[in-house]
């Protein structure tokens, strides 16, 4: 009989994913890291952010996607790598046997622990509320000069250390704060000597309330959201007092029972709206934001914190 030759083999190929890519990326890295070679990790995670986005070009749809979420996940690994640290790298401290494995290169963060129940409530926006955002009774804030403060529901203010234990609802607490870096700044460090005008747009059925920030040379725009209206109403109160010729120290203030009464609502939900109102300042940078509602010492009374305010209607 005769034979024929075999054919040559088909060679299998497939397609890299983008978990592939990252991942012989981070190898990469890792092993430079693990040798000490800092400028290697960095520049293996800079050449697979670049390739992913080249490939990005020319691909369409959910791969694209992917691959552009690649890339800026290599990219945000790039800092830590050049400090000798990755996320995913193993430590030992002291013996081989004490093994650790990194799981995160951000900045530590100050936050509360439930000392009975041993929960933790992490910062959010240099602000913590206890026992709930939601509701809270009392609120842990980062005032303009980094320092740490607590107020309680009578708006009593009390400068907070590490360690400082404090008891609200029947429940023990600890405030926990870890030492902040110089390298980190605030964005709205430099807005402290550019005092703002507080914008309000409203509608002529009041039902819309949009706010803005004016600045001499910007605008940050704060949009539209339920707690605006409560602000409006504190901006108003302002407005009026020294229209009438009230010492602008003296201007402004409300009870806050009384305001909760005039807008529908419990005290409880006004602390939660206020609250809100805070966060939402500090989301869009603007420093100490917690002064945006100032508040009398066991007075019950409170005020909208800005003196420059207009009102416009639309």
């Amino acid at each position: 009989g005769t034979t024929a030759p075999l054919p040559p083999p088909i060679e299998s190929t497939s397609m890299a994913t983008p978990a592939d890519s990252a991942a012989a990326t981070l190898d990469k890295a890792v092993a430079a890291s693990e040798k000490g070679d800092k400028g290697a990790a960095a520049s293996a995670l800079k050449a697979g952010a670049d390739a992913a986005e080249a490939q990005a070009v020319t691909s369409k749809g959910d791969f694209k996607g992917k691959l552009m979420n690649q890339a800026g996940n290599l990219k945000k690994l790039i800092p830590g790598v050049q400090s000798g640290l990755v996320k995913g790298a193993v430590i030992t401290f002291g013996h081989p046997d004490e093994r650790w494995l990194l799981a995160d290169v951000s900045e530590p963060k100050a936050m509360v622990i439930a000392l009975d129940s041993g929960e933790a409530r992490f910062e959010e926006f240099g602000m913590i509320g206890i026992p709930s955002n939601e509701s809270p009774e009392v609120t842990l804030f980062k005032d303009a000069d980094g320092g740490w403060k607590l107020e309680d529901v009578e708006g009593a203010l009390l400068e907070l250390r590490d360690g400082y234990m404090f008891e609200s609802g029947g429940q023990r607490f600890a405030f926990s704060c870890p030492t902040s870096s110089d390298l980190t700044a605030s964005v709205g460090t430099a807005l402290l000597s550019d005092a703002p005008t507080l914008v309000f747009v409203v509608s002529s059925d009041e039902d819309f309330v949009e706010l803005s920030l004016q600045y001499k040379s910007r605008s940050v725009p704060l949009g539209s959201r339920a707690h605006n209206y409560v602000l409006l109403t504190l901006a108003r109160q302002r407005l009026a007092d020294l229209a009438q010729g009230v010492a602008a120290p003296s201007s402004g203030w409300v009870d806050k029972e009384e305001l909760a009464n005039g807008l529908r609502m419990t005290r409880i939900l006004l602390d939660g709206e206020i609250w809100r109102i805070r966060k939402h300042f500090a989301s869009r940078g603007y420093p100490n934001s917690t002064g945006i509602i100032e508040t009398r010492t066991r007075t019950g009374l409170i005020r909208i914190g800005l003196d420059r305010l207009r009102i416009e209607r639309r």
